[in-house]
């Protein structure tokens, strides 16, 4: 393991502005800017305590959604592609011996998560009579996931932020 570990060395960069930088600032663009620095770290610091999981999260609700939606998209000649193209998405699959960095898991994520808005977009191109109650449901899916998707989102983003001041 390599001691320190990336939290500790952001902590000790944030600390060291804190307790050194930070008090012989005086003007207000220097204090501003310094107070928008500390956000961008304690994002950062949230972010690797947290960022590899929420994705890997992700990737295990987005991954049979999508088989899902594939698979009521079929049901509507118009959505056909649509659900060609997810399930071409689907089927890549990573080696096993690479490690899923958060690279990777976020370029997939990415993949993933454009069939979510081509799907929407898809339905909502649908004249009103093509839209059955699968596609109903397959919309409302698409929905509570972006959902679930901006709520785990904030659990990296709003310890961040939220009660240290305004941000730039």
């Amino acid at each position: 393991m390599i001691v320190p570990t990336l939290s500790h060395i952001v902590y000790t960069i944030s600390a060291g502005l804190d307790e050194i930088i930070t008090p012989k600032l005086e003007g207000l663009r220097e204090r501003s800017t310094m107070t928008t620095i500390r956000h961008m770290l304690r994002f950062l610091e949230h972010s690797i305590d947290h960022e590899g999981q929420l994705l890997f999260d992700d990737l295990n609700k987005l991954k049979p959604l999508l088989a899902d939606i594939a698979k009521r998209f079929d049901s509507v000649a118009e959505l056909k592609s649509v659900a060609s193209a997810i399930r071409q998405s689907l089927a890549i699959e990573r080696d096993a011996a690479v490690y899923p960095s958060i690279k990777l898991m976020a370029e997939d994520l990415k993949r993933l998560r454009q069939h979510v808005s081509d799907a929407l977009v898809a339905i909502r191109a649908l004249p009103a009579d093509s839209r059955g109650p699968e596609i109903e449901a397959a919309q409302q899916m698409l929905r509570d996931y972006i959902k679930w998707q901006l709520q785990q989102e904030a659990r990296v983003i709003e310890p961040a932020f939220i009660g240290y001041g305004a941000r730039r």
